[in-house]
């Protein structure tokens, strides 16, 4: 099932897979270009009595603008760090 939810400033939508025991949940803004502010994921990990829920979560850090494209080289890695990575 999906469900989309307005946040305020934020949208999020949910993806829940009920026979995996999975639900992904991503926010991001209302406004073009839509950008990606965080994710969390609830997932079942093992099998039978045993399994547990485990949740990964992560949030955007930073964001630049530009020709990612063209920027792989190492003389480019001072933008990983610009971007926290």
């Amino acid at each position: 099932t999906a469900k989309l939810t307005d946040n305020g400033t934020l949208n999020s939508y949910e993806v829940h897979y009920p026979e995996l025991k999975r639900t992904l949940v991503i926010n991001y803004t209302k406004d073009f270009p839509y950008t990606i502010e965080s994710w969390s994921e609830i997932a079942r990990s093992g099998f039978g009595p045993n399994a547990k829920l485990l949740t990964s979560t992560a949030k955007k850090i930073s964001s630049i603008k530009t020709a990612y494209w063209g920027q792989n080289g190492n003389d480019d890695l001072h933008l990983r760090d610009s971007l926290g990575l």
